[in-house]
This record gives structure tokens, C-alpha cells and sequence, in this order.
């Protein structure tokens, strides 16, 4: 079963994705985990019309892990080299297409989701998917590719 998509799977409770230090196995399980979520999140059928503003639920849907996964690498402090960089990869190569479905469509969460800004962007009022945080987004990629020196991240 999979879990809900506001719940960590067990596996990778106790890793900490920001940590430059993490060990090379569980940082794979955890880039691993993000892999197949966003292929999972691709391929959920969701409806879309009429266009709705809250989010409605799909079970294989995990648009809301992405945007946490984001905010880790690119709202707090760029973290070029780690385990969060590259789960947002992994979100960007196996499901851009959903996220900018998602933009698209102003998909947002309720407030106790967790969707909100990272510490970097506070003052935003984002809950969710807006053009505005894409090309945060975007601009923060193309920063850590520059930097990145990780030979498996080019």
C-alpha cells in the first residue's frame, strides 16, 4: 500500500536529505523513493475540469512531496550536492509535466500541508503551485548546476 501523500515512508523517516554528509546508500534510498514518486505522480489520472483551485486528491498523486522537496533544496539555502538536490531533480526529469499542470492551474493546499514558503521566501503567501515560485525554482536549478560537482548530477 502506498502511504498517504502527507506521510514520510518509514524507510526514509530518519534521513535527512539537506545533510551533505549523508551516507551514499541512504541518500540513493532517499533520491530513490522521490524517483518513483514523481513517475507514480506522472502517471495519476487527475481531473481537471472544471478547474479547481484546492487540490483534489489522486491516489497515486504525490504533487505535494515535490513541492516539499523543493522548498528543501531551493527555498532555504541553495543545497547543491545533496540528497534534496537531487530528489528536485529526479521531480523535474520524471514529472514536469504534472508540477506545471499544477502551476497551471494554481493547484494549492491547505495551510497545515506544509506548502508554504521556505525560510528564504517567508514573506510569500504561497501554499502550493504559482509561476512565481516555478521560476524560483527554475533560476535556483540552473544556480546549482553551476556549482554542482557531483559527476552523476550533470
Amino acid at each position: 500500500m502506498i502511504p498517504p501523500s502527507n506521510s514520510n515512508s518509514q524507510d526514509t523517516k530518519h534521513i535527512d536529505p539537506c545533510d551533505p554528509t549523508l551516507d551514499t546508500k541512504e541518500r540513493e534510498r532517499w533520491a530513490n523513493l522521490n524517483a518513483f514518486l514523481a513517475q507514480l505522480t506522472q502517471a495519476a489520472y487527475i481531473d481537471r475540469t472544471p478547474p479547481k483551485k484546492e487540490v483534489s486528491f489522486a491516489p497515486l498523486d504525490r504533487s505535494l512531496r515535490a513541492i516539499w522537496c523543493m522548498t528543501m533544496a531551493f527555498e532555504n539555502e541553495l543545497l547543491v550536492d545533496t540528497a534534496a538536490m537531487e530528489s528536485a531533480c529526479y521531480w523535474f526529469i520524471y514529472a514536469a509535466e504534472r508540477l506545471w499542470a499544477n502551476v497551471v492551474y494554481s493547484c494549492s493546499y491547505p495551510a497545515e500541508y506544509g506548502a508554504g514558503p521556505g525560510k528564504r521566501y517567508k514573506g510569500k503567501d504561497w501554499t502550493g503551485y504559482t509561476q512565481e515560485r516555478w521560476g524560483i525554482w527554475e533560476d535556483a536549478l540552473k544556480e546549482a548546476r553551476a556549482e554542482c560537482q557531483d559527476e552523476r548530477m550533470w
